[in-house]
């Protein structure tokens, strides 16, 4: 579970950057689902850009659109990029005792990081820097074949977490957390 926002920790530029990045992000995943919608999957599907000055600790690979969990995220995602939208425009500073306020950055970040399928942190966070993340988590009573967390055949970079659980596994079953060719 990602850390929430913390606008002390943040100060109060990165804190405003980083609604305007949030909302711009929620923008377009908005767009492309509507996009996607409307049978005009090649724009749905293309990846969203990321600006250069974008107030990020680490590298976001450029983000396509999960559309599974832009379809439940959706309603979501639209409330919450509603709430900032005076500070993203620049009608209102972020307010440090502001709680609802860093809350709902903070869901729209979680929203969009399932979306994106990868972890968006912002400069001055104590939290794993934003970039790809894969969790694979795969559980069964009996295993009489293969159960595995998490395949991967490629992974460049980012973060993999991979668990498999089985309370009973047959003599030819086999239980693997992750089996990865090439990562880094």
């Amino acid at each position: 579970m990602a850390d929430p926002l913390s606008w002390g920790v943040l100060g109060a530029l990165v804190a405003t950057e980083g609604i305007k990045f949030l909302y711009g992000q929620a923008t377009e995943v908005l767009k492309r689902w509507r996009e996607r919608k409307a049978g005009r999957k090649g724009e749905a599907e293309a990846p969203i850009p990321v600006p250069a000055d974008a107030p990020l600790e680490g590298t976001l690979e450029p983000p396509t659109v999960d559309f599974g969990a832009t379809e439940r995220l959706h309603d979501e995602i639209k409330a919450l990029r509603s709430v900032l939208g005076d500070y993203a425009d620049g009608l209102a500073d972020p307010d440090p005792a502001d709680q609802d306020l860093a809350s709902a950055a903070d869901g729209l970040r979680r929203a969009l990081e399932l979306v994106y399928g990868q972890r968006i942190t912002f400069r001055g966070e104590d939290r794993e820097p934003s970039g790809p993340t894969v969790i694979g988590r795969a559980e069964a009573d009996t295993v009489a074949g293969e159960l595995t967390g998490v395949h991967a055949r490629l992974v460049r970079s980012g973060r993999v977490e991979a668990t498999a659980i089985a309370r009973n596994v047959s003599p030819e079953g086999k239980v693997t957390g992750g089996e990865f060719d090439t990562i880094g």
